[in-house]
């Protein structure tokens, strides 16, 4: 069994595994997806990087106008999630780079998280990226999760030759 797992590694981030799914040409089933929020404690984070073949996280980086306390906190966290990683394989993957691919065929008009929903909704047709009973739009974190689990596979195919 493959699992290859996307981090947004915000608070408001998500996680997603893809379970033995090789992303071509078909749309993963319900059950090659498990994706969710940021857990808020790591026992829970662990239990879903446990078993990875490797784990694919956004790098981190302050963003413009952010404040030094949510820099802190947002780099703090983001520490915490290598921690857990210690001794799972992963990588790091710039915004930019995951995006370029993920986004290709998407507006450019488009902001670059509106281009992520659109990408999210053409390549996991049967997932809502609904946080929670209650919510009404697609959290985010869960959306970009998807994705960048989706581009390691891609990444780890062309790595072993495979065409994905």
């Amino acid at each position: 069994m493959t699992i290859i797992v996307g981090v947004d590694p915000g608070r408001t981030g998500g996680v997603a595994r893809l379970i033995d799914w090789h992303g071509v040409g078909e749309c993963p089933s319900p059950e090659s997806l498990l994706v969710e929020p940021m857990p808020d404690d790591l026992r829970r984070f662990r239990e879903l990087v446990k078993g990875a073949e490797m784990v694919f996280i956004e790098r981190a980086h302050s963003m413009p106008k952010q404040g030094v306390i949510s820099t802190f906190t947002y780099a703090q966290h983001f520490g915490e999630l290598l921690g857990v990683l210690i001794d799972t394989p992963h990588t790091l993957v710039p915004p930019h780079v995951w995006q370029r691919q993920i986004h290709a065929g998407c507006s450019t008009k488009w902001s670059p998280k509106k281009r992520s929903l659109e990408a999210a909704r053409r390549l996991f047709p049967g997932e809502s990226f609904i946080a929670t009973p209650r919510s009404k739009v697609p959290h985010m974190g869960m959306v970009e999760s998807a994705l960048i689990a989706l581009f390691g596979v891609r990444m780890l195919a062309g790595a072993h030759g495979g065409a994905a």
